[in-house]
């Protein structure tokens, strides 16, 4: 298990980056109205759990120093709900993929 976990984040970790730090994700998030590269990182990141505390997103960012998610958690909310967020994310390069065609 631990050799297919650690193949499955070799894989996808490359892409899962880009929409972190690739310009044009940052400037989407931005554009929605985040003041700070960390606000939107937060907030993007964060967007799936839906409009949760501050600590739990430092539970499930568990490297982050104590404290930084609640610099950016819920103000963020405030400025853009999370469903905009994951729609924003979805929209950027490395965000959701097109649905296969079904047969």
């Amino acid at each position: 298990m631990t050799h297919t976990a650690r193949r499955m984040f070799e894989l996808l970790e490359p892409i899962c980056l880009v929409t972190y730090f690739a310009d044009e994700c940052n400037e989407e998030l931005a554009a929605l109205g985040h003041r700070t590269y960390w606000d939107g990182y937060f907030a993007s990141r964060a967007a799936p759990l839906g409009r949760v505390p501050a600590q739990v997103v430092h539970a499930a960012f568990y490297s982050f120093a104590d404290g930084e998610a609640a610099r950016h958690i819920p103000s963020a909310w405030e400025t853009i709900p999370p469903e905009a967020s994951v729609a924003a994310r979805e929209r950027r390069p490395g965000g959701r993929a097109a649905a296969p065609e079904r047969a």
